[in-house]
Formats: structure tokens, sequence, C-alpha cells
């Protein structure tokens, strides 16, 4: 009889810890690697935004008062846009600075203003009551001007973004976040860039 009252108290027991959800550990994962990517500019959709891909995921994985810092010549990804504006309602301070090419430059056929727009007005919007956004902005180098060089003629050719914290999973609270990533990039986020280049 006690014999089989212990057996049942263990089967009860035992099931009860298989039934029961572990408790969720911290995700400690390292999305944030160091190397290069590439598009494949005649491979499939994925394969051509790779790049762009990768800085969504960083953009996204950024946490609440970090730092974006972003330099380009030409910025003509409304995608990306969108994923700038997000972060900067979860309290992400993103600034961005594009050379006038961006804006004025024909084959750009208007994706560059595009992009300026709806960045200006995420960046302008009021917060609802109770929350915070961003300290954000979006400024565009004078014609000609390499912004922070002085002399005429020149441009703004950079094309690099600045993280000071992300976790690059996608998500800012998913895997271990990483403090001063620095993306360099030769190519514009452009359809051309990553169709053709």
């Amino acid at each position: 009889m006690i014999r089989k009252r212990i057996l049942t108290a263990l089967l009860i027991g035992g099931l009860l810890t298989v039934g029961a959800p572990s408790a969720s550990a911290e995700d400690t994962t390292t999305y944030v690697t160091t190397g290069p990517v590439f598009n494949k500019p005649k491979g499939t959709t994925a394969e051509q935004g790779a790049i762009l891909s990768q800085l969504g995921r960083l953009v996204n994985g950024a946490q609440s008062g970090s730092n974006i810092r972003i330099s380009l010549y030409l910025f003509g990804s409304s995608w990306l846009a969108d994923q700038l504006a997000a972060a900067h309602r979860r309290n992400v301070n993103v600034q961005v600075l594009v050379d006038d090419d961006s804006i004025t430059d024909a084959w750009m056929s208007g994706s560059g203003a595009t992009v300026r727009d709806k960045l200006t007005a995420a960046f302008a919007a009021t917060p609802p009551s109770g929350e915070t956004y961003g300290k954000s902005w979006f400024r565009v180098c004078a014609a000609n001007q390499p912004c922070l060089a002085k002399g005429t003629g020149g441009v703004n050719h950079n094309k690099f973004f600045l993280f000071s914290r992300t976790t690059g999973s996608g998500l800012p609270d998913k895997g271990k976040p990483v403090d001063n990533v620095v993306v360099q990039s030769s190519g514009n986020l452009t359809a051309w860039d990553r169709e053709s280049a």
C-alpha cells in the first residue's frame, strides 16, 4: 500500500514537472556578426536584398534610448525608411544625413524625396500621451557640397551606418545586445544597386 502511494506520488510529481512550462531563459544568442554581407544582383529577390535585410535586422534590433546614425550618398529605400520610423517610435534616436543628389537626381525617380518626406514627417510627429519618441532628424547636404568639407563641387559619398546598441536579430528584446556596431557599404540604397551593382 505504501509502495502504491509512493509510486503514485512520483508519477503525479513527474507529470506535473513535465507539464509545467519552464521559465523562459534570456536569449543570449549573439546575432550581430563580423564579416561581409553581399547582394547577389542576378539572384532571387531575397539574395538581391541581402544587405538591406541585414540593415533592417540591425535597425529593428536597436534598443530604446540607443542611437542610429546614417550617412549616405543615395537613400531610396522606402522599406528601410519605414523601419527607421518605427525605431524612432520605440525611442531610438535616428539621425540621417544624405547628399543632395539623393533628392534631386532624376534617375532616383523621386524615391529619395519619398524617403525624406516619410522620415521628416515621422520624426516631427508628436507621441501619444505617456510615450516617448527618439530625438531624430533627417538632413540633406546643400547642393554640390559634401556637408563636412569646405568648398564646392563635392558630394557626401559616404555609405555608413552606426548603431550604439542593437541585438541585430530584428527584435530589440531578442538576443544579446552589442554596442558600437559599424556597417560600411560600397552600395547605395537604390533599386539599381540591388539589381545591378
